[in-house]
């Protein structure tokens, strides 16, 4: 995509980035080198927007290190950027303190100066959407040392740097302690809603008695049609993977299926006011996703169905699920090389409190106006949150412009 430039002010330029600065590849360490401990190493997923990530980060004992290595340190206040993945074109400054080694598909902007070195590192953001658009066209998003060299960048005077930079800190301050308090606020909301639920289920002072789940309800679970046989696909039946389970319920899916597909595998009709519930994904290291199918409907392999007996309703047993999650993740949920999975039999057989009918309509009722409380109050959080970041957006593009 060709970046469009428009008129700049008197005395500024356009300069190529290669032009102003030295931009550096990372290296290829091996991951059977990775350790609990040692150097930092800096890898793409790491390059948050404007921060680094010490998330999952891989370490390099000091002793496996070579000479050649010196030259793929990130130094403090180094300015670098995700070439390919999930975060290509993000960029971020090590403020961590730390030195970080860097690794392959993460770029290095090697700027002596500090003025020229924030002003580049704004732009750089202002630029993000840009750096992406580049990326498309491939099923792996990349961006060359090429592209990245090419980008254009306006250039004043030094002075005019140190002004738009000092405005651009001064604004950005208050914008981002916003941006910090709306963010807490957002937490704190979730946090007060899921204490509210795990108390809203508990059966403690309760007396309610504990019944496994497989004497209150029916499991049963899915299966996919032949991929080969197109007349199995594109019906109008809804074919529900984990992917389509965002939502509190569900009425449609992305992929649907023909009668001709239900009767030649194991998938199956499920009724509509099952529970389903995700049995096999790597979203099971932090969260267990349930939903409400209101339409009658099938499930592939990776997901369970719980039809609920007159004793229980769909809705109690989903805030049910939903207020034992962390215990549900943490004893019946085992790990795999890459996804997890519903230690089935177990869970199955666990014994939940179950309280009488006429309590769960009473209990289902109150979740339900807290539900829309706290999701109307974090509706406006997140629009808040959107306006300010359209705000930082609209400062950058009028400082790159002269107009700040």
């Amino acid at each position: 995509m060709e970046q469009e430039l428009y008129k700049l002010p008197e005395k500024w330029e356009w300069e190529s980035l290669g032009s102003i600065i030295d931009f550096k590849n990372g290296y290829a360490f091996k991951s059977k080198d990775f350790r609990p401990s040692g150097i930092p190493v800096l890898r793409i997923s790491n390059i948050q927007s404007g921060r680094i990530s010490f998330e999952r980060m891989a370490y390099v004992p000091e002793n496996l290190l070579h000479d050649r290595i010196t030259n793929f340190f990130v130094e403090k206040n180094d300015i670098v950027i995700a070439m390919s993945g999930a975060t290509t074109g993000k960029v971020a400054i090590n403020e961590s303190g730390q030195r970080l080694l860097q690794n392959q598909r993460v770029g290095r902007f090697v700027i002596v100066d500090p003025v020229l070195r924030s002003y580049v590192y704004y732009y750089l953001n202002a630029k993000v959407t840009e750096n992406l658009q580049k990326s498309l066209g491939a099923a792996q998003p990349n961006l060359s040392t090429a592209q990245i060299n090419e980008i254009k960048i306006p250039i004043p005077t030094l002075d005019e740097q140190k002004r738009i930079v000092t405005k651009l800190d001064a604004l950005f301050t208050r914008i981002d302690a916003a941006i910090a308090h709306l963010q807490e606020t957002l937490e704190l909301s979730k946090a007060l809603f899921a204490s509210a639920l795990a108390q809203a289920v508990s059966s403690e002072g309760r007396g309610w008695p504990l019944i496994p789940l497989n004497e209150i309800g029916q499991f049963t679970g899915g299966g996919t049609p032949s991929k080969g046989k197109s007349e199995y696909w594109k019906g109008e039946i809804p074919w529900i993977t984990p992917k389509d389970m965002k939502a509190w319920e569900i009425a449609d899916s992305e992929l649907k299926i023909t009668p001709l597909g239900v009767s030649n595998s194991s998938a199956k009709m499920i009724p509509r006011n099952s529970v389903l519930i995700v049995a096999r994904s790597g979203i099971l290291r932090h969260t267990l996703p349930v939903c409400i199918n209101r339409v009658e409907a099938t499930v592939n392999q990776d997901i369970k169905v719980f039809i609920p007996t007159m004793a229980l309703t769909p809705e109690y047993f989903q805030y049910m699920l939903k207020g034992n999650e962390s215990f549900i993740l943490s004893q019946l949920v085992k790990g795999g090389v890459t996804v997890e999975s519903l230690k089935y039999k177990e869970f199955q057989s666990h014994k939940f409190p179950v309280p009488p009918i006429e309590e769960q309509g009473q209990i289902v009722t109150q979740l339900d106006a807290l539900s829309e409380r706290t999701s109307a109050l974090e509706t406006a959080t997140e629009e808040k949150l959107s306006d300010l970041n359209d705000l930082k957006a609209s400062l950058l593009d009028a400082a790159f412009r002269g107009q700040l």
